[in-house]
């Protein structure tokens, strides 16, 4: 209140009529002007800054942009399927898969003795196998199939069950350990 009161008494103020009547107001009006050029200076070069940062967010935001629609395109599940089966894996069938369930401490021992190195023999036999099961079901088969079968050898169906209280199966990407569904 009392700052108002004194910004209303300031017009009558004998000093500011002094200053205005004089030569004294030459001068404090070109430092007043000199203060608004600087003033709008400074805003002028902030402006440029905003105008920067603007350009580089907005360059940063179609990288971001590009980056994802690579790492989409690299997480495609047609992508990570067809690439497993260039390096030979499979798909298991929906009856091969089966749920075990935990127990805590004795499940330990019994995953720790299933880790062993893989037979190349083995998988090619049950490679095979899948190929030549899945060409049986569709009614023409892929080319793949008949370079398989004739590279395998061996063409006998392999068949894993996992028992009720371990935790793989004897034959690898047979058994999936989690909850029951």
């Amino acid at each position: 209140m009392r700052a108002l009161a004194v910004v209303r008494s300031l017009p009558e103020h004998s000093l500011i009529d002094r200053l205005v009547r004089g030569r004294a107001w030459i001068p404090v009006l070109g430092v007043l002007l000199a203060g608004i050029v600087a003033m709008q200076v400074e805003v002028l070069k902030l402006g440029t800054d905003v105008g920067r940062w603007v350009q580089r967010s907005t360059t940063l935001q179609s990288q971001n942009e590009s980056l994802q629609a690579g790492l989409a395109s690299l997480n495609d599940d047609q992508r990570i399927e067809r690439l497993a089966a260039n390096m030979g894996m499979v798909m298991p069938a929906p009856a091969t898969i089966a749920f075990v369930n935990a127990k805590p401490g004795a499940d330990v021992g019994a995953a720790l003795a299933n880790i062993h190195s893989p037979d190349p023999t083995t998988f090619a036999g049950q490679l095979a196998a899948e190929v030549a099961s899945a060409a049986a079901a569709s009614p023409t088969p892929p080319a793949s199939t008949s370079t398989a079968s004739a590279n395998s050898g061996t063409t006998t169906p392999t068949t894993s069950s996992t028992p009720a209280g371990s935790t793989a199966g004897s034959t690898p990407g047979t058994a999936a350990v989690g909850p029951p569904a």
